[in-house]
């Protein structure tokens, strides 16, 4: 009896696996999603024809390998995940057929229309900018649907008769096998060139849909691979730079420069997710007394709610959308040229490495030479590393030439890693029966605390140094932190757009400008936009360069663009718009509670959207 179900069962599998009709639709469908492959690839031309093509060979390679393999994979993925199953659990002609063509008019649709918003605006198709462009965005996607279906409909026809009536040779392993080599390559390629700044592979990235190639340069340091510091002062950047922006307009007219009466000094200290909330008396004393005493900014908020994002708004005062272009192309900010074309020493001090996560090496500190690049990446505590750091600025003050005005970074992160010396810990206010999240809020104020210890000192050290009226300092913090403080669930920071992860201290000690308490909205975006005016006397409007405005101007910011490692929001003082990576995208309150019936200001949401291509030639 066991045998003969053995065998009966057996029998049932092979009649299963070799059914006529589902061998037939294998074969139909392959055939017809090879021709959905080409005509992907077909309208991927348009975004190649917006690209300007690298002129090393290995870019040239690798442009190809990515353009082929990502689009062939666009093309062939509906018969992997949709049809291919269908085929399997449902050989019926009338639904797989009907449902091949569909998938296929979908995907060539939603190609269509991506490639023609990209063209115009250089970001990528989603569901928040058919919301801004309209019904005609609608209607256009419907007749470009409506037009695939019927093509499609000749093409499946075409290819029943050539595979399954005349039993033509299919190709579909070979293809798929090139597409998997294709693809290999390419995120191999990334890999290597991410980690080595190499420029014509990078750059390539933001042009496809979709599109996230694999990036291991944490990996490759820690394992010897790529020598950091060699590898970027091998790449002539400003070269590449200058030969590969011919679709970044940066800034939008030639700068025009009024000499100053006098070259101040600039000091930037960033203290790593230090939020607004945090700053107050027993926290943060001296940057409480700093802010009483000097110019403070209360209502100041970051570009972004992670370090790289929140570090390139301030420098550049751009949303954090141009940031993988700018980082592709290798390109600093103007605020940077402007500082070493006016012969700033400029130096930098991290308690992490530059080239993560901001990845400042090769964006805002692209021109300066690796040893003004001073970071440390383990061996001591995080405290340890921001107290190392300080001494090493004390330093180099020390033996600078005094001749030429500086520009220094100090970035502090013993926050963000909850680490604090031992001698803390007896100070720290921790209940009885904390929750774990309330161990962490304590270790993070202790860091804070020993944070805004060295900032008291390295303040204290440029006043014996006689600097104080000679020098801008600026603190502020490049995102906040959250502790699930709302009940929903978000902790830390790129998690939310809430007031916890955006809103954040900016303190700023400027000669010549009476102590004020600000109230009015600020951001990071105008950090550049007044140091370019009130330094090195940029008379162009900030505009031409940055998104911001002086912070010495009586402008409110009625909306910014604030971005993380995957997506962005519109940030409004009512509410925030939030984009997800596929389109999707939710609106929240400021309290950060869902609105369930959201009221789009769509006017907002087409400024920024229209900030976020600005600096695209069109």
């Amino acid at each position: 009896m066991y045998d003969q179900r053995q065998a009966r069962m057996a029998q049932l599998r092979t009649t299963w696996l070799i059914n006529p009709e589902r061998r037939i639709l294998y074969r139909w469908s392959c055939g017809f999603f090879l021709m959905v492959i080409l005509l992907s690839l077909a309208l991927g031309l348009r975004y190649l024809l917006l690209y300007s093509l690298p002129s090393q060979p290995l870019g040239l390679i690798y442009t190809f390998c990515a353009f082929i393999g990502h689009f062939a994979l666009i093309g062939f993925l509906p018969w992997l995940l949709l049809v291919l199953p269908l085929c399997t659990i449902i050989p019926v002609r009338r639904i797989v057929i009907p449902v091949s063509i569909l998938a296929g008019a979908c995907v060539l649709t939603l190609l269509v229309l991506d490639g023609l918003v990209f063209a115009e605006n250089r970001f990528h198709f989603n569901a928040l900018t058919v919301t801004i462009l309209g019904w005609k965005t609608w209607g256009f996607g419907i007749l470009y649907a409506v037009i695939l279906l019927v093509f499609l409909s000749f093409i499946a026809q075409w290819a029943w008769k050539r595979y399954v009536t005349q039993a033509k040779k299919l190709w579909g392993w070979r293809i798929g096998a090139v597409t998997v080599i294709l693809l290999l390559a390419t995120h191999g390629m990334h890999i290597w060139a991410e980690a080595t700044y190499y420029t014509p592979i990078t750059r390539f990235t933001t042009y496809l849909p979709v599109f996230y190639p694999a990036t291991a340069r944490r990996f490759m340091v820690k394992h010897g691979l790529v020598d950091i510091q060699r590898a970027k002062e091998k790449q002539v950047l400003d070269k590449i730079s200058q030969e590969h922006r011919g679709d970044l307009v940066y800034p939008l007219n030639p700068l025009r420069f009024e000499k100053p009466a006098q070259r101040l000094n600039i000091v930037m200290i960033i203290i790593d997710a230090l939020r607004a909330g945090v700053v107050h008396d027993s926290i943060t004393p001296n940057l409480c007394a700093l802010a009483s005493a000097h110019t403070s900014f209360g209502t100041h908020y970051s570009g972004g709610n992670s370090t790289r994002m929140g570090v390139f708004s301030l420098f550049y005062g751009l949303p954090s959308t141009y940031q993988q272009v700018f980082e592709d192309y290798q390109c600093p900010p103007v605020l940077m040229n402007a500082a070493l074309d006016c012969g700033y020493d400029v130096s930098a001090f991290s308690s992490t490495p530059f080239y993560m996560p901001a990845n400042l090496e090769s964006t805002v500190f692209a021109r300066i030479p690796a040893s003004k690049l001073v970071w440390h990446s383990s061996g001591v505590p995080m405290y340890a590393r921001d107290s190392l750091i300080t001494e090493q600025w004390f330093s180099w003050l020390n033996t600078r030439d005094t001749a030429a005005p500086f520009f220094g970074l100090l970035f502090y992160t013993a926050p963000n890693a909850f680490n604090y010396p031992p001698s803390y810990a007896p100070g720290l206010k921790i209940p009885k029966q904390a929750t774990a999240l309330q161990k962490r809020f304590a270790g993070y104020c202790a860091g804070a605390r020993y944070n805004d210890s060295l900032t008291g000192a390295v303040i204290r050290d440029l006043d014996s140094r006689n600097l104080l009226s000679s020098t801008v300092i600026l603190i502020t913090a490049d995102h906040g932190e959250e502790f699930d403080e709302n009940g929903m669930g978000f902790k830390g920071h790129g998690s939310a757009y809430s007031e916890f992860q955006t809103h954040i201290p900016l303190v700023a000690l400027w000669p010549g400008k009476a102590a004020e308490q600000v109230t009015r909205r600020t951001s990071h975006y105008d950090i550049s936009a007044t140091l370019m005016k009130e330094i090195f006397g940029c008379a162009n409007p900030p505009s031409d360069f940055c998104s911001g405005k002086n912070l010495f101007d009586d402008i409110s910011w009625e909306w910014l663009v604030v971005g993380s490692y995957y997506n962005f929001a519109v940030l409004e003082p009512e509410q925030v718009t939030v984009q997800f990576p596929g389109g999707y995208f939710e609106v929240r309150d400021r309290a950060y509670r869902i609105i369930k019936k959201p009221h789009l200001n769509t006017g907002v949401l087409t400024l920024a959207f229209n900030e976020t291509a600005r600096f695209f030639r069109k």
